[in-house]
């Protein structure tokens, strides 16, 4: 780090994003004392660089949020997050896998709060958009895959291939079904929660 930092300077996307890499190793070691000014440090440097509507800076408000949520620290997390999801809602869309995750980031930090009433709608839509996004790019890949098959002569495989994607349910059932892993214990404690009111 020290040598990317005599480089290229301080003032680099590189330097920004050593400085998050063993601000990760340290939240591994849980020494969050020493991970937090190194994730403040690269905040800054990103927004200094990029600006504030920049998926960088984005990403960097959801790195130092998290590290106040596993300090359970919800304050100070809630609105990185919450500012974050703006961001990308703004500079990527509603449509964009990353708008998704923060909802799914946000859900999770209210859960974790004791908050489930204002996790149930995060929640809800992280999963409608999440399964948009997977039908999407499986439906995609599969056509390229059925394209490559076929270039190698391979036209049972193809369609075979293309049969599978024509039975995909336009619905999103289906995928709301397999994505629904991903928030399994969110969902879990928002039913409990629900249960014990």
């Amino acid at each position: 780090m020290a040598v990317n930092g005599k480089l290229l300077g301080k003032q680099h996307p590189a330097y920004a994003s050593n400085l998050n890499s063993l601000a990760v190793m340290y939240l591994e070691r849980r020494d969050y004392a020493r991970a937090e000014p190194l994730l403040l440090e690269a905040l800054t440097i990103l927004r200094d660089l990029f600006g504030e509507d920049h998926s960088y800076y984005a990403s960097s408000l959801s790195n130092v949020a998290g590290l106040y949520a596993v300090m359970a620290d919800h304050a100070r997390a809630e609105p990185l997050l919450a500012k974050a999801l703006a961001i990308r809602e703004k500079i990527l869309g509603k449509e964009h896998p990353e708008y998704a995750e923060n909802l799914r980031d946000l859900a999770g930090l209210y859960q974790s709060a004791g908050d489930p009433a204002r996790a149930e709608p995060l929640l809800v839509e992280f999963l409608q958009r999440s399964t948009q996004f997977v039908s999407k790019t499986i439906r995609s890949q599969s056509q390229a895959a059925a394209l490559e098959l076929l270039r190698s002569d391979n036209f049972a495989g193809a369609d075979a291939l293309l049969s599978v994607r024509r039975q995909l349910p336009d619905s999103d059932q289906a995928e709301t079904y397999r994505l629904s892993w991903q928030s399994r214990g969110l969902l879990s404690a928002l039913l409990s929660e629900r249960q014990r009111a």
